[in-house]
């Protein structure tokens, strides 16, 4: 994981670099092929609000690789997307100017990716959450997302939503599928409470997030 300096760092040069990646997405170039049900599962994520900051680090076969990261995703969908660990640039240098066509093509393929719909794993039951309602919440506390102590608030209401409408007892699917009136409203804001810190899922998913995935964009044909 990248430290906070680290992060703050390629928050920095993705500003630097967007200018020039939306250019090349105007001139219509760079989309990343979408050939994995990882790399589908992610398009719809890849819009510039939702870029994080960028990385350059070292291969794990040695040379470099180029990431871009995301401020935001469900469960089990990719929070970075990269250059291939096979094939490293033999230098940073090269690494931080494929960076540029790397978010060209991040965007690229989030224009024209299908909207993702937006769901949070609660107990048995799978719950749509309205887009509207996420996008008023986040204006409203726009650094809750990956904020730690907010995350921790969102964990302690769903545990205190639960207890209050659920006394001593877990809910089944069908307490929250048919949930009506005052009920479904208190469930739905509650969840997307929770979401916009970035929590999907409760209770507290045991597994770890995705990590990255190498995209097939050939950045050796760039101009």
């Amino acid at each position: 994981m990248s430290t906070r300096n680290e992060r703050r760092e390629g928050q920095r040069i993705l500003q630097e670099m967007l200018p020039k990646a939306r250019e090349l997405v105007a001139g219509g170039g760079y989309t990343g092929i979408l050939n994995s049900d990882v790399a589908r599962a992610q398009a719809p994520y890849l819009q510039e609000s939702n870029l994080h900051y960028v990385t350059v680090t070292k291969g794990e076969l040695g040379g470099w690789i180029a990431d871009v990261w995301l401020r935001e995703v469900p469960p089990g969908v990719a929070q970075g997307m990269g250059t291939p660990v096979a094939r490293p640039f033999p230098t940073r240098e090269e690494a931080l100017d494929a960076l540029t066509y790397l978010i060209a093509a991040a965007l690229s393929t989030g224009k024209t990716a299908k909207p993702a719909p937006i769901y949070f794993e609660f107990f048995e039951a799978v719950v749509e959450l309205d887009p509207d309602t996420l996008a008023h919440m986040r204006q409203a506390a726009p650094d809750a997302q990956n904020n730690g102590a907010a995350q921790m608030a969102a964990f302690a209401l769903l545990d205190q939503m639960t207890e209050t409408l659920w006394p001593g007892r877990n809910p089944s699917f069908e307490d929250v599928q048919g949930a009506e009136g005052r009920r479904a409203s208190i469930i739905a804001s509650t969840l997307a409470a929770a979401a916009i810190t970035g929590v999907f899922r409760y209770p507290r998913p045991p597994a770890a997030p995705v990590g990255r995935y190498p995209t097939s964009i050939n950045l050796g044909d760039k101009p």
